[in-house]
């Protein structure tokens, strides 16, 4: 009697069959899935192939730093920050002293470009000088900015002047910019850095360069700041 119950209990049990219809499903599904995987690859190919896509990208523009004009003793300062200013626009005064102190004269220090102030550094009372020291104020020409893209050097080739671009803000989400390349620059993005990299002591290692590619925006309404960051989409077809 027990050896013929563990005789019953010792046959395996019977391999589970799947259903015509289970069969039906997983095939619907697995073909759903692959046909969308072989989409996603054509439109990536597509893509690469029609578009040189970077997000190594920036909105550039005019920055000019404001220096008092003589030396002497800032006596008013009206700049505020993000004040909009005009070329020649009054920021402040400076006392400039005579020979011996016995004279003296205001000179006007004025806004160097039309803009917007990005910084604000016066204090009034403290000593200026031409072009030394630390700005008084730094004004920013947010009203005709461009975007600096680092495309990568291999993709470089495909690009010249006048390309369209799209070109997305951060700052500005659901906002596609449409623009043009307007220059190319024949150096690498390194060979500006204070420290170029060097190969000095015979162990080199390749690094991927990237070069700067000057983008001219179309006439837009929305307000850009100078360093915001972007994303840009180049079609070479």
């Amino acid at each position: 009697m027990t050896a013929t119950t563990h005789e019953v209990a010792a046959q395996p049990a019977p391999a589970r069959r799947i259903s015509p219809r289970t069969r039906q499903i997983l095939l619907t599904v697995g073909g759903a899935v692959g046909g969308l995987a072989l989409a996603i690859g054509a439109y990536i190919a597509w893509d690469t192939d029609h578009n040189v896509r970077t997000d190594n990208a920036a909105v550039a523009g005019s920055v000019v730093s404001v220096f008092s004009p003589a030396a002497g003793t800032l006596r008013s300062w009206d700049a505020v920050l993000g004040q909009a200013v005009s070329a020649g626009a009054p920021l402040g005064t400076v006392r400039v002293e005579g020979a011996g102190g016995q004279q003296f004269m205001f000179v006007e220090v004025r806004a160097p470009i039309d803009g917007v102030v990005v910084q604000s550094n016066a204090v009034i009372g403290q000593q200026v000088f031409p072009g030394a020291g630390g700005p008084l104020a730094v004004v920013a020409d947010t009203a005709n900015v461009w975007v600096v893209a680092n495309v990568n050097e291999g993709d470089v080739h495909r690009l010249h002047v006048g390309q369209p671009v799209d070109v997305t803000v951060d700052a500005v989400p659901g906002t596609t910019f449409a623009g043009t390349v307007e220059a190319l620059t024949d150096a690498t993005q390194s060979t500006f850095s204070v420290f170029p990299a060097l190969n000095a002591n015979g162990s080199f290692t390749k690094v991927a360069q990237v070069l700067p590619v000057r983008i001219r925006l179309a006439p837009h309404a929305a307000r850009l700041a100078v360093g915001e960051s972007a994303a840009v989409a180049i079609h070479v077809k």
